[in-house]
């Protein structure tokens, strides 16, 4: 799309669009559920936003990338490979969904493989269709559930499911910090559900990604630097990451020129890396959830002011929670701070 349009989508749901190149502005329309689907977006030179800091976007709205592994990549910068079912970010991606109550609570009760419900405090924010994660309540990382709910009691905080579990999760009525050095053993159960998605289709096992750089672009024969910012609060990313790649749901790479910013979002069900922080600098992940990938979680190499804040990393498979490598603030010392 052109430099100087400022595009609303006003449809419920678009067709699949091979690549969207936005060189002017699009968002969402405030007044509908809205659908954007495509095989690849690149934000060359633009803004995509839905909603504000200062207003959230009120309604659903969802960015459904499709296609296989083999299909036409972009590419963002000679040295930083795009690849396809994309959001390949050289300008501003600003996502702002409505803010949830909770991020986490603890099991009240034993669940055993087969139940149908779960026992969680009184008064949380969910609501019929919600997705669960529960923790692993054992050695194995894999021993993990995702629901959905059916109904919940916000007076009793009973929890009735749509489906069942797949693993036994432990739980107790008071925390067991007292004994264990200030850790709670209780399963932990993580709200998944946000009013942003941005999701890959499931076909051919192969995941989508955001990815923020920065590059020099030729435009017209003369050199014109592009710089990519992403902000992102409240959002849910689903299905992300690509499977045996560093490719992950979500990443920066070269991405130095302004601050990015991951918030209160929950990213799971991936088939790669969570995140990765490559060459980059003043990146804060805050208050997120990473949850069921293989085999990193979170990647950071080569970054100056990373901070990783207050962040729930579980459920991933074969390898390492967090893989930390030259990780320096501008004073050399690694920012890594009160994950859980």
């Amino acid at each position: 799309m052109p430099q100087d349009w400022n595009l609303i989508i006003d449809v419920a749901q678009t067709p699949i669009l091979d690549t969207l190149t936005i060189l002017g502005s699009v968002t969402f329309s405030k007044e509908i559920d809205v659908e954007l689907r495509a095989k690849k977006i690149f934000i060359r030179s633009g803004k995509l936003y839905i909603g504000s800091k200062e207003e959230p976007h009120p309604k659903k709205a969802i960015i459904h990338l499709h296609g296989k592994r083999n299909e036409d990549p972009i590419t963002l910068a000679a040295d930083v490979e795009g690849g396809n079912k994309i959001i390949g970010n050289l300008g501003q991606l600003e996502l702002y969904g409505k803010p949830r109550g909770f991020k986490m609570t603890r099991l009240l009760n034993s669940a055993n493989k087969g139940d149908g419900s779960l026992q969680v405090e009184a008064g949380l924010d969910i609501v019929q269709g919600d997705q669960l994660g529960l923790a692993s309540s054992s050695y194995a990382p894999n021993a993990g559930d995702i629901v959905t709910v059916r109904s919940y009691n916000a007076d009793t905080g009973k929890i009735v499911l749509r489906d069942t579990l797949n693993f036994f999760h432990w739980g107790a009525d008071t925390s067991t910090a007292e004994e264990y050095n200030g850790v709670d053993m209780r399963t932990e159960v993580l709200l998944l559900t946000r009013s942003i998605l941005v999701k890959g289709n499931a076909q051919d096992n192969w995941g989508c990604q955001i990815a923020t750089a920065d590059n020099i672009d030729i435009v017209d024969g003369k050199e014109v630097k592009r710089v990519g910012q992403t902000l992102m609060e409240n959002v849910e990313l689903f299905r992300c990451s690509q499977i045996d790649t560093a490719k992950a749901a979500i990443r920066f790479q070269n991405a130095i020129s302004l601050p990015s910013l991951v918030k209160n979002c929950a990213i799971h069900s991936g088939m790669g890396w969570g995140a990765h922080i490559l060459r980059s600098d003043n990146i804060v992940l805050d208050n997120n959830i990473f949850f069921k990938f293989r085999p990193i979680g979170v990647a950071v190499d080569f970054a100056n002011n990373v901070k990783i804040r207050n962040n729930f990393v579980g459920w991933i498979s074969e390898r390492d929670t967090f893989k930390i490598a030259h990780v320096l603030d501008k004073r050399g010392g690694i920012i890594i701070c009160a994950q859980e």
